[in-house]
């Protein structure tokens, strides 16, 4: 089904709608947002922007620290961030906005939770390795809040693992070996797959994977 927006550009291009009857039509079909619309985007914009700056505070605030902060430290902050998200997503559950923008922000902090593993123990470990590990520990919380936002971040993160794996062994499986130009066919086949099984799942499950 289209959209009331969809249909209204619609039937205006058609001629079915004068262009002095536009203005009029929009409040009719009430697409022009009103006061109470503006207020709710408002606050959901001040949300994420506040729950983004407070993860990214902490990261930021660790690597500008860094010598003056003992590592103990640094994992205590990191991760009692991280329990805090998770504390707000089981109290804001009911509140779909609250709640997954807390998931977000934990999903956020695990990353710089892992970073500061790697950086302070000096594992040795590729940094594929890093953003697989990432998208491996994110994954059950993507398929929990079934958030999109959370689901590019997973995509975004298994696409840079790809990239760096085929980097640091200058290929990938012995028939995708050689070129830079090769990095392409490991990316394509599997965000084809990916889209493939999402629209197998819109249609067949459609409340597994799309959020209220």
């Amino acid at each position: 089904m289209t959209s009331p927006r969809s249909q209204l550009v619609e039937l205006i291009e058609q001629g079915a709608i004068p262009v002095e009857k536009i203005g009029d039509a929009l409040i009719a079909t009430n697409i022009t947002p009103d006061g109470k619309a503006w207020r709710l985007f408002i606050d959901r914009l001040l949300l994420w922007l506040g729950s983004l700056a407070l993860a990214f505070a902490v990261m930021f605030f660790i690597a500008y620290n860094w010598n003056d902060i003992g590592r103990f430290a640094k994992f205590g902050m990191v991760e009692g961030c991280i329990v805090l998200a998770i504390v707000a997503y089981c109290r804001f559950a009911d509140h779909s906005t609250a709640g997954k923008v807390a998931l977000f922000v934990a999903t956020i902090c695990l990353g710089v939770l892992l970073a500061l593993y790697g950086q302070t123990y000096q594992t040795g470990a590729d940094p594929w390795q890093l953003f697989f590990t990432w998208a491996l520990l994110m994954l059950p919380w993507a398929l929990i809040s079934r958030f999109a936002a959370l689901w590019i971040v997973w995509i975004m993160l298994i696409n840079t693992s790809i990239v760096l794996y085929y980097q640091t062994f200058r290929g990938m499986f012995w028939f995708m070996a050689g070129s830079e130009t090769g990095m392409l066919w490991p990316l394509f086949v599997f965000n084809t797959l990916l889209l493939a099984a999402w629209e197998f799942l819109t249609a067949t499950w459609p409340w597994r994977v799309m959020g209220r």
